[in-house]
């Protein structure tokens, strides 16, 4: 049991580390967003590299596509990025509401179906996404999913989880059925 605890916190510790790490990412995503919005210049920033699936360069090179491109493109970022955060957060909250001692229960079930369908709006997006900043950036689309890809990761990570999280709902089915013939 102690074993198992301290895999819990330590996991829990990692993925803070995440969630920490994505939102100074959103926040600077923010910062960059406002300053095109708004038009003003963020000085050494525009020398800093910069890249996206299809561009690779610094953030004045960046800027040149047009205002409305880096503005869409900025918007769908923070948007997959914030998705992520949430996802992160909810794997925080389901592990912290594990109990060793009394493992199934119907909120980390709940967390466990909610993991489920992020990692699956993620996947989704994270193809779409791609294609949007293919044709933004590029100026031309493929359909072309990559098998070590991001989104391909994401959608097998969706259907990993939705396996664990039927067999889990089992489990607290027949935990509770179990505490109704005690």
């Amino acid at each position: 049991m102690k074993d198992t605890n301290f895999v819990l916190r330590s996991l829990e510790i990692i993925f803070w580390i995440v969630f920490g790490g994505l939102i100074i990412t959103l926040l600077i995503l923010l910062v960059l967003f406002a300053s095109v919005l708004f038009g003003f210049n963020l000085g050494p920033v525009n020398n800093v590299k910069f890249t996206l699936p299809g561009f690779s360069g610094t953030f004045s090179e960046f800027l040149e596509m047009g205002r409305i491109e880096v503005l869409i493109i900025f918007a769908l970022l923070i948007i997959f990025w914030s998705l992520e955060a949430v996802l992160i957060r909810k794997v925080i909250s389901a592990l912290n509401k594990v109990d060793v001692n009394h493992p199934f229960s119907a909120k980390i079930s709940s967390l466990i179906h909610q993991i489920t369908s992020l990692a699956l709006v993620l996947g989704v997006a994270s193809f779409l996404f791609d294609v949007i900043f293919q044709a933004i950036i590029l100026g031309e689309v493929s359909l072309n999913v990559e098998i070590g890809g991001d989104d391909f990761s994401f959608l097998i990570f969706a259907g990993i989880i939705y396996v664990i999280g039927k067999v889990y709902k089992k489990g607290v089915d027949l935990q509770n059925e179990n505490e109704l013939t005690i």
